[in-house]
């Protein structure tokens, strides 16, 4: 069944900024992140395995697409994200890869050493959490946007390399509002470390990288932070 198919009988425009979960075309799961919706569809429907879809401020479904293969090789082989995503899971904490490391992704860049997740808790607690389940350091990178950094190190053949992972709070009550805050389309897609993973991309992110476009991802992009005109011209 296509979701087409399992969505055709669902009035989304009730959904407004919400994850929803589906199981035979019925919302079954509602929440402001697809965990919560998913746990929402488990309590009732514990059987059967929800169809997750996030639903936009103009009420239309902004179906997720699985990566490319490149991306999911690349997030088994990653040193530490495997590893992140268990410390997460256990402690029902959801987060979102988002930014450069995306983009860099998509345009198969070998060497990413930074990355930067986002999610709906504070970012400050879920990186700690983290870091303390790695037995890394932390510190709070800015504690008034909730953004807490994780600081490890890996072994590479060139030696001890270190390495940053920035966890924050959403920019706002949803990955979308976070997603549309950012300054241009190519850094406002996240990718949910799922299995398998899935692109999130609600401003066509991936279309304009694809034609080398740089596209503000709201009006206000350079009024907020005319700093970001001088990101576009590099």
């Amino acid at each position: 069944m296509t979701a087409d198919d399992m969505l055709k009988n669902i009035d989304t425009s009730l959904y407004a900024n919400r994850w929803i979960a589906v199981v035979h075309e019925r919302v079954v799961g509602v929440g402001l992140t697809a965990a919560q919706a998913h746990r929402a569809a488990m309590q009732i429907r514990a059987k059967d395995k929800p169809h997750l879809f996030f639903v936009d401020e103009t009420g239309q479904v902004n179906r997720p697409s699985t990566s490319p293969p490149q991306i999911e090789s690349w997030l088994n082989q990653h040193p530490l994200l495997p590893t992140v995503r268990q410390i997460l899971q256990r402690h029902h904490l959801e987060a979102y890869l988002v930014g450069g490391a995306v983009r860099d992704l998509l345009l198969a860049r070998e060497k990413i050493i930074d990355l930067d997740m986002a999610g709906p808790q504070n970012g400050l607690t879920a990186a700690k959490i983290v870091a303390n389940a790695l037995g890394a350091a932390y510190y709070p990178l800015d504690s008034e946007r909730g953004t807490g950094r994780v600081v490890y190190e890996l072994d590479t053949p060139t030696g001890v390399e270190k390495n940053h992972l920035d966890i924050a709070t959403f920019r706002g009550p949803t990955l979308a509002a976070d997603l549309a805050d950012r300054d241009f389309t190519i850094n406002a897609i996240a990718l949910r470390l799922s299995n398998p993973p899935e692109l999130i991309d609600p401003l066509q992110g991936q279309h304009d990288l694809r034609l080398g476009i740089i596209r503000a991802a709201a009006e206000t992009t350079f009024v907020h932070d005319p700093v970001r005109i001088l990101r576009a011209v590099r």
